[in-house]
């Protein structure tokens, strides 16, 4: 039996799970502690489960709850420019924290951050593409039926006999069509599920809840009144990196610009001396090399942004 400390702030809940009762206690005793100051009230409402007024007026819900060895799972959810594609799941933290390890360091990306206790990992391609992983702890129930056999295809069906037989089933059980709603929702999750990865191939699970993996004496630390976010990703997110790309653009095309702009004011001398049979003319050679100097600069840009960003910063 495993016990499960559940933080709930409203917009999203957070848990970890302990081996025993007294660590999950130990653990919500630690986060009452670091909260300290932050925290206006802490109220007993019955058995394990509590509620935190912080000074700011946010209130958080506080629970503890036994969780079979079974039913507990940790998915780790893939996204790709905010659209998830993947999710694994493992039976521990400490293998899913593994895995997303390694799954970061074979990617070709510059790493914006990574939080394991937060259960966050994030990186940027240089072609500014994303590539997100979030960790969830999820209880899920044994003896269902397997989402494969709602849609009634099997485990090794193709993408495409899938997407089919979804179709049919979901024109036919539709509401508008005099179908049962309750079997329409049934067959439309069911779709989902093994769209975004997560139908258990066994056919024999399915969730009932899921939590955000994250450690909540990191989040009291920084706890100011507002809602958290991760300070390393703010100060890299997506749109500062959009940012650096336009900031390279421009420099490589302003370096182009003085390249051609030196070098038509070169030939111009060039052929003025020639027509009026001077020995000498001028070269704009200044020019010409600021100008390779700002598109080589613009280059370097490119393949790091952070520089960009950087000059940005002190303009």
């Amino acid at each position: 039996m495993k016990y499960v400390a559940v933080y709930d702030l409203g917009t999203q809940q957070n848990a970890l799970v302990f081996e025993s009762y007294n660590d999950a206690v130990d653990y919500v005793n630690e986060c009452t502690e670091i909260a300290d100051n932050k925290v206006e009230a802490m109220t007993h409402i019955h058995d394990d489960e509590y509620r935190m007024t912080m000074v700011d007026g946010k209130t958080i819900y506080v629970y503890i709850r036994p969780c079979s060895d079974s039913m507990a799972k940790y998915d780790l959810r893939l996204y790709k420019s905010g659209e998830r594609i993947e999710t694994r799941r493992f039976s521990k933290r400490s293998l899913a924290v593994n895995f997303a390890e390694k799954r970061l360091s074979t990617l070709s990306r510059m790493v914006v951050y990574a939080e394991p206790k937060a259960g966050r990992w994030k990186a940027v391609s240089y072609g500014y593409e994303e590539i997100e992983m979030r960790l969830y702890f999820t209880i899920v129930e044994n003896g269902v039926s397997s989402d494969y056999a709602v849609l009634g295809v099997s485990k090794n069906a193709s993408e495409e006999e899938i997407k089919s037989a979804y179709h049919k089933l979901a024109i036919k059980n539709h509401p508008d069509k005099g179908g049962d709603p309750k079997k329409f929702q049934k067959i439309h999750e069911a779709y989902e599920r093994i769209k975004s990865g997560e139908a258990a191939k066994g056919g024999a699970k399915k969730v009932l809840d899921s939590f955000r993996c994250a450690d909540m004496r990191e989040y009291f630390k920084r706890y100011d009144g507002r809602v958290i976010a991760p300070k390393r990703a703010a100060r890299s997110s997506s749109v500062d990196y959009s940012e650096a790309g336009g900031i390279a653009g421009g420099t490589i095309l302003w370096g182009l610009l003085e390249i051609v702009v030196g070098a038509i004011l070169t030939g111009a001398s060039y052929n003025s001396a020639k027509s009026s049979g001077a020995s000498s003319y001028v070269v704009f050679t200044g020019l010409i090399f600021v100008g390779a100097y700002n598109f080589l600069r613009g280059c370097y840009y490119l393949v790091n942004p952070k520089a960009a960003l950087r000059k940005k910063k002190r303009i």
